[in-house]
């Protein structure tokens, strides 16, 4: 059986852990490094090729590193779709090797922003080996990306670690109703229907639900009090910005949201998508229009509004910081060869076959599971 590998959970005021710190006070770091891909790259989210055409966002990776005593931890939020282990794998022990924080003890992640670039995948390798049969050479990717990203991965922890402070972190959770909405739905013909139109009269109800939960940590340095980062949480795709430059769809605005609001200008915000898989911003019971970089902005001001109504409640983070790491085993689908060389066929020939829309997307899943 193959298996998917989902590693790290930070956690605070664990006291049955072996790493507990003691009483001793939090120090935090934050980086950020950019990591936007030349212009003509693939650009991510969709099943087809597309070209970017310019930036409407730089896309960064941005670093927290957390220490209370001899506990150190780092979490890395990438504007990017997707991170592969095989990348993150390489970063956390380089990294492990550059600051002594252990590897366990690391955590990369994606915002999943549909504006990123593709630059690994079952059509993104698809495309690049295209262009190298056809043409020799791939014009779309004019640098190593992947690598360029492991190495940027590892300056950016080494970089929080380095700016260093005692801070102190407080947390709050509050509800975010109307944003997001689950994709799937019960039709009235009993069928099963995904994004069916704005006002759809065949809609009967959604088939899943969603996660009204907003929590939000604010680190501020200690001697100040000025809020130097934050690390918000929502579940909803970052599915909203979806033109050719590259962007960084709702939590980069997110970041430029709350710097206001906090008279922060310098604060680094971090962003982590939650359960979404079946989960987005469109809601079909309404008529207006919910996409483009405008309505993204709208979104994160929505979420920020939430959370200053809610910061009278927020509470300090006073346990000691404590870390649990463990691997997850999520069987994947079996793929036969047959299925896998009707689904490599569908891919190769995207611009010449009449495959529709979501036999392409279930190409590509199969495509994909063979890689574990």
């Amino acid at each position: 059986m193959k298996h998917y590998l989902v590693c790290l959970a930070l956690c605070a005021g664990m006291t049955s852990s072996r790493c507990l710190a003691g009483d001793q006070p939090w120090r935090v770091g934050a980086a950020v490094v950019e990591i936007t891909p030349p212009v003509g790259w693939r650009r991510a989210g969709g099943y087809t090729e597309v070209i970017s055409t310019g930036v409407h966002d730089p896309l960064y990776a941005k670093a927290l590193v957390i220490s209370q005593g001899h506990v150190h931890c780092a979490i890395v939020s990438n504007d990017l779709c997707s991170v592969p282990l095989e990348l993150t794998a390489k970063a956390r022990s380089q990294a492990s090797r550059a600051t002594g924080i252990p590897v366990e003890h690391m955590v990369i992640v994606a915002t999943h922003t549909h504006g990123g670039p593709e630059y690994y995948g079952p059509l993104r390798d698809v495309l690049h080996a295209r262009a190298v049969r056809q043409q020799g050479c791939d014009p779309q990717e004019s640098i190593n990306y992947q690598t360029q990203l492991v190495e940027r991965w590892v300056d950016v922890i080494r970089r929080a670690q380095m700016t260093q402070r005692e801070a102190t972190l407080s947390v709050v959770v509050p509800h975010q109703p109307g944003l997001a909405f689950n994709r799937r739905f019960l039709m009235k013909d009993g069928s099963t229907g995904w994004i069916p139109g704005k006002l759809d009269p065949q809609v009967f109800r959604p088939l899943g639900p969603t996660d009204p939960e907003l929590p939000f940590v604010l680190v501020r340095e200690t001697a100040t009090e000025k809020p130097l980062a934050a690390l918000t949480v929502f579940a909803m795709h970052t599915a909203i910005y979806g033109d050719q430059p590259f962007g960084a769809c709702y939590p980069g605005y997110l970041q430029s949201r709350l710097r206001r609001a906090l008279d922060a200008p310098e604060l680094i915000s971090l962003f982590g998508e939650g359960c979404a898989g079946d989960v987005n911003h469109f809601d079909v019971s309404s008529r207006d229009p919910q996409t483009g970089a405008a309505y993204s902005d709208q979104v994160a001001t929505r979420l920020v509004e939430t959370i200053q109504e809610a910061m009278p409640f927020s509470r300090p983070i006073t346990a000691d910081l404590a870390i649990r790491s463990k691997v997850v085993l999520a069987p994947v689908l079996k793929i036969s060869e047959d299925e896998y060389r009707r689904a490599k066929a569908i891919l190769e020939s995207l611009d010449q076959n009449q495959a529709d829309f979501l036999e392409v997307v279930d190409a590509w899943r199969k495509m994909f599971c063979r890689t574990f």
